[in-house]
């Protein structure tokens, strides 16, 4: 190390110290565009060795509440960071589970995994029964390589998706096992005073709770006024979701029941291939609610009995994909299509799921005066934003190769289109050139 004091190394403080001092050293503003990259990776590794460092830390704090010569670790966090009690708390559930898989540890302190992937494992961990807890420790060392080349949120379905493999075992139907697992835990909180709930539920089921929700939430919402509500409760989704699940299980006040056009009860979007559908599962089977949630074949097809089924089509005449200058949004019938084939935003290495997406156009409206499908993919706020307001552009390939242009003319690397159940790491080079002509047709998928 250069520029400080010599340490010892057998000595934490002093590097604690001179670790410190080097970070309080760091100038970042004078960053150059292409040190971007190497930069974020630094500071990934530094930012998964001090949670390291914290969890170690919870380690020995506990051992020594347990000798009786120190208070928690939860307490030590807390007063002498200043953090909140909720980030001290998942820090020492961390370090448990940190020491129950050592692989994952070096990966944290490698900078190849975060936080966010050892609180995953963790709640995973946590769910499972005790022999089932004892086959992923096993398997831990693999567990942590498949960490290390996958987001927070594709890390959670692979965890996901090795646990329904296991459970195929037990005797049960998918559906059966599903709801299974469903749960709600919590009451009085003693401190506040208040009812507080924590509730987990399959796809299905929560669906249709989030369905029933949200028809409750926009009746209030049109009520305004009239619905006797506080127009800070009506202006909080958080407080009127609350406000309209206890409308919803009250007797006698309950959201009225009005059917879709096709006259089912409610509406419960599944994606599904047509082989799938037809003859079973198969090795790239797709078969998931609107909302990215994984589904039995079976259970998808018993819905068909009880619940409005639309086609999700992006050629033909099912339902009106291209609807030129007569509208501005995106139809139901678009976003539909549009989720049929995107799992998440459309950025490259961008995990947010496409239920929390909006749909962009890519020509401006009422520029093209069209809203079609070949103008239109789904992106979060973050990336709507950049191109809205962040002077960004973007383009759209004919085989729907979605591009990122920086304001300085530059382009982020392309990301390929990644539909339900495919792999969502791009193999393409980034390149500093357009990537080719403006889209002018729709590819179909059919």
């Amino acid at each position: 190390m250069v520029g400080h004091a010599h340490h010892n190394d057998s000595d934490p403080l002093a590097i604690l110290e001179a670790a410190n001092d080097l970070l309080s050293r760091i100038d970042l503003s004078r960053l150059l565009a292409a040190e971007l990259p190497v930069a974020s990776r630094a500071l990934s590794t530094a930012a998964g060795r001090v949670r390291l460092a914290q969890t170690q830390f919870a380690d020995r704090a506990r051992t020594l509440q347990g000798e009786g010569r120190a208070a928690p670790p939860e307490d030590l966090l807390g007063r002498g960071s200043g953090m909140s009690n909720e980030e001290a708390e998942r820090i020492a559930r961390q370090a448990e589970v940190l020491r129950a898989f050592p692989a994952f540890a070096t990966a944290l302190s490698d900078g190849a995994i975060t936080a966010d992937h050892v609180e995953v494992l963790r709640r995973h961990h946590q769910a499972l029964e005790a022999s089932d807890r004892a086959l992923l420790v096993a398997d831990g060392t693999t567990l942590a390589n498949a960490a290390r080349h996958l987001c927070v949120e594709d890390f959670r379905a692979h965890l996901a998706k090795r646990r329904r493999e296991q459970e195929r075992t037990a005797g049960l139907s998918p559906e059966q096992r599903s709801v299974r697992r469903n749960a709600m835990s919590g009451g009085i909180d003693g401190f506040s005073q208040r009812w507080n709930w924590n509730v987990n539920l399959d796809a299905v089921a929560g669906e249709r709770l989030e369905h029933a929700l949200r028809g409750e939430m926009n009746r209030l919402r049109n009520l305004g006024d009239a619905s006797g509500l506080d127009p800070e409760v009506l202006s909080s989704d958080s407080r009127l979701r609350a406000v309209a699940l206890g409308n919803l299980v009250s007797s006698g006040f309950q959201v009225a029941r009005r059917a879709p056009s096709d006259g089912a009860a409610c509406e419960l979007g599944v994606i599904t291939d047509l082989q799938t559908l037809l003859t079973g599962p198969h090795d790239t089977s797709v078969c998931q609610t609107s909302t990215g949630l994984p589904v039995d074949i079976e259970t998808a097809r018993r819905l068909a009995c009880e619940a409005g089924w639309y086609p999700v089509v992006l050629s033909g005449d099912s339902i009106p994909l291209d609807v030129g200058a007569t509208r501005r949004l995106a139809t139901p019938a678009q976003r539909r299509a549009q989720g049929a084939v995107y799992e998440t935003c459309a950025a490259h290495g961008c995990c947010t799921p496409f239920h929390e997406c909006q749909i962009h156009h890519i020509d401006p409206w009422p520029v093209r005066q069209a809203t079609d499908l070949d103008n239109l993919v789904p992106l979060c706020d973050r990336h709507h934003h950049l191109l809205h307001e962040g002077g960004w552009r973007a383009h759209l390939s004919d085989d729907r190769t979605f591009t990122l242009q920086r304001p300085d003319g530059t382009w982020e690397e392309p990301q390929p289109l990644r539909p339900p159940g495919r792999s969502l790491v791009s193999s393409s080079p980034p390149t500093a050139e357009p990537p080719g002509e403006p889209l002018d047709l729709f590819a179909a998928v059919a």
